[in-house]
């Protein structure tokens, strides 16, 4: 709902675009909250009186529709050999990412689930994105600093079949720039001063809405 005010009081502030076409799109979690948006607009529009939003379409991109479908990747990973066909069987018998992320929900990871784990991080190495295998990953996570204009360099000339990839390193450099403090001022961000740097959504901010859909 507040979504759906944000959009109305957005076109009152900016009615030269009242007329325009609207798509609506998102990833991960947007799989949740778009449609749910896109429902509520249907709905708005169905009312006497209103000037109806021209919503066109939406799309989803990788999104987390359900825990029992929208994060299992065993099948994936030894598709592309980065694990064994001996883990490949314990992933699907004993540990899979749905059972690990309702187990960590609850704070209440079993010894089973963290053997696989703990397995699955030896054969694949720590430093590969489960969800982008054949992405470069950044020469030293953690260290964007010090990589400078290397890094860019190695972002914007690592290329595969499909064409040119993003910098490896972007997040990296996202999160250093975004907690630099004359940037946060700019923003009007952190004006509490917590005394702990920004990061992406990890903790609670990730786990509330997973909590949601296990529930």
């Amino acid at each position: 709902k507040e979504n759906l005010q944000f959009i109305l009081n957005w076109f009152k502030k900016f009615p030269q675009y009242r007329n325009s076409d609207v798509y609506l799109a998102g990833e991960s979690y947007a799989g949740h909250y778009i449609p749910q948006l896109t429902v509520l607009l249907l709905d708005y529009n169905r009312k006497p009186n209103v000037k109806p939003i021209k919503l066109k379409s939406i799309a989803l991109g990788n999104p987390l529709l359900d825990l029992e479908i929208s994060v299992k990747s065993s099948e994936y990973i030894w598709s592309h050999v980065a694990i064994s066909d001996e883990l490949l069987t314990m992933r699907r018998k004993i540990y899979n990412e749905t059972r690990f992320l309702l187990e960590s929900i609850h704070n209440n990871v079993s010894k089973e689930c963290t053997k696989v784990w703990e397995l699955t991080d030896e054969e694949m190495g720590s430093d590969i994105d489960m969800g982008d295998l054949l992405a470069p990953t950044c020469v030293s996570s953690g260290t964007a600093r010090q990589l400078g204009a290397l890094a860019t360099i190695h972002g914007k000339f690592v290329k595969h079949e499909v064409g040119i990839v993003a910098d490896p390193c972007l997040t990296d450099r996202i999160n250093l720039y975004l907690n630099k403090p004359e940037v946060q001022k700019a923003l009007h961000a952190n004006t509490t001063y917590l005394p702990y740097a920004w990061d992406f959504c990890l903790g609670l901010v990730l786990f509330f809405p997973l909590l949601s859909i296990a529930l």
